[in-house]
């Protein structure tokens, strides 16, 4: 496996991991709502897309890597 297979596979495994990420921060921004912290709440939806932002530079590389 050469250098850009390698870091192929790191991006995409870095992916999978923001997005897990995001999902609990939404996780989180939903319990902080239902006890009432609103700003608490929008902080962590806030995290939650920053992440998914994120994600689409990460899909952008793993488009550059090609094929492998």
């Amino acid at each position: 496996m050469n250098e850009k297979e390698r870091l192929k596979k790191l991006l995409v495994h870095w992916l999978e991991h923001n997005n897990e990420h995001a999902a609990t921060y939404r996780e989180w921004a939903q319990k902080m709502a239902e006890e009432g912290d609103e700003e608490l709440s929008l902080l962590l939806m806030k995290l939650g897309d920053e992440v998914s932002m994120l994600n689409a530079i990460f899909e952008e590389a793993i488009t550059k890597t090609g094929k492998g």
